[in-house]
């Protein structure tokens, strides 16, 4: 489960806690409507995955559980004598640096502990350490309980940020720079609730696809060996 799913996941858990039975029988309309055969006889097998299935089914049947199994990258792990200001320090910097991405300062004794994100998969949590890993080398991923009210906090934080002004003049006038930009999914997402920067992104990706189409027509030995 890649970060695009994990913000469809929140969103989900939004609009059901919103609207709650309404939802619920709306997603099993759904589910019913998608395992139909056509009159041509196709059919869509839907799958879901554990995690999304808990948090869907807590939310609608207003269960007790808040939390499911996911993983965290851990920045510092220490016991040393200033280990809590240490600890203390660490945060406060992180925050300043990436306040889009949920932190936690944890005593497990005799262990202060810092930890990052909020991921539901392993492959989030190995993109979320690769994203933080110049500042921090010696981060780590360790298993850890998600709360649901984590990820709607997350989700909340990317939609407060904003781009500074003369960064975002700079994308407005530079691809690569947007191209840069976009690896990212925050900055993504946040690039996209800009209307005129949006408009620039979907031509960036009009004009991508005219190069490759172009490339395609010039060199049909390069689709060969591809």
């Amino acid at each position: 489960m890649n970060r695009t799913l994990l913000h469809l996941v929140v969103l989900v858990v939004g609009v059901i806690a919103c609207v709650n039975d309404a939802s619920a029988q709306s997603i099993d309309r759904m589910r019913a409507m998608l395992n139909m055969r056509s009159d041509s006889g196709a059919k869509v097998r839907v799958e879901e995955d554990g995690n999304v299935k808990a948090v869907v089914a807590a939310v609608e049947g207003q269960a007790a559980v808040t939390e499911v199994d996911g993983y965290r990258v851990v920045l510092y792990y220490d016991d040393v004598q200033y280990a809590q200001d240490r600890a203390e320090e660490i945060i406060k910097d992180f925050k300043k640096d990436f306040p889009e991405i949920n932190s936690y300062l944890v005593y497990e004794k005799p262990y202060f502990k810092v930890s990052i994100g909020d991921c539901l998969s392993m492959e989030e949590a190995l993109m979320l350490r690769s994203k933080v890993l110049t500042s921090y080398p010696s981060a780590f991923i360790r298993r850890d309980k998600v709360t649901f009210k984590s990820l709607m906090d997350a989700r909340r934080r990317v939609d407060c940020l904003e781009i500074d002004p003369e960064v975002r003049e700079n994308l407005l006038h530079n691809r690569e720079l947007r191209d840069s930009m976009r690896m990212d999914e925050t900055l993504y997402i946040v690039m996209q609730r800009d209307e005129e920067l949006n408009k620039l992104l979907q031509l960036d990706d009009l004009s991508r696809q005219q190069e490759n189409n172009n490339q395609t027509e010039q060199d049909p030995e390069w689709i060969d060996e591809w």
